[in-house]
């Protein structure tokens, strides 16, 4: 054994296009070329020395680049900064929490049976969302907070914003969209999140990482 060859389909139409060797110990190729909102599907064969090759793999893999960001700070809505309190993921822009582009923003509200102050991630109209549960690091949200759930949805137009916590989003931005964040602090008056979002329609994948198909 010399070696593997890397192989993507564009288009999903069945034929691959050679992308890369790599050597015989290589266990993992990064494929930097891809663009966001693309779906691509691999496959590889494996070459010897003498120039001999396999077959294409029977098992391919498909993958769907998203968008990301980090450390995104919304401020309190009812606070000093409104401005700065909603998120659109579509554009990927801080905005006031009732522009009508706006898909999250964040609040705090006063619990009347206990008098103390809760906070919340607040959706727009027609705007999902979930609690995940709690994730541990901002590696493990980027890559096993990998699909949206099929239910499960809030109904009450909000959740608590608990520290630490993921979080999934289903949007209506021309059809439906994913999206999921993190949040990496929580005060009454602001919160710091990490986010990412699919812009393919109806596609729930939300990982940067590979996933398994047979499609041949």
């Amino acid at each position: 054994l010399a070696g593997y060859a890397v192989y993507r389909d564009d288009d999903n139409d069945g034929y691959y296009d050679w992308l890369a060797d790599v050597d015989w110990d290589v266990t993992c190729y990064v494929d930097r070329t891809a663009n966001n909102g693309n779906t691509y599907d691999y496959a590889v064969l494996a070459f010897d020395t003498r120039n001999q090759e396999s077959e294409l793999s029977y098992e391919d893999v498909f993958d769907t680049p998203r968008p990301e960001g980090f450390n995104v700070v919304l401020s309190e809505y009812l606070g000093q900064n409104p401005d700065e309190s909603g998120w659109d993921f579509e554009y990927r822009t801080v905005q006031s929490w009732d522009s009508t582009t706006t898909d999250i923003y964040f609040g705090t509200l006063t619990d009347q049976q206990t008098a103390s102050d809760v906070s919340y991630i607040f959706t727009a109209a027609e705007v999902d969302i979930q609690d995940y549960g709690f994730i541990e690091t901002a590696e493990e949200f980027r890559v096993y907070v990998d699909w949206a759930p099929a239910r499960g949805w809030a109904n009450l137009g909000r959740v608590e914003a608990v520290n630490s916590h993921a979080y999934i989003i289903r949007t209506s931005d021309g059809g439906t969209r994913y999206a999921k964040i993190w949040l990496k602090s929580v005060t009454n008056s602001q919160v710091t999140l990490d986010w990412a979002y699919q812009e393919v329609v109806d596609n729930p994948e939300l990982s940067p990482s590979a996933h398994g198909a047979a499609s041949r």
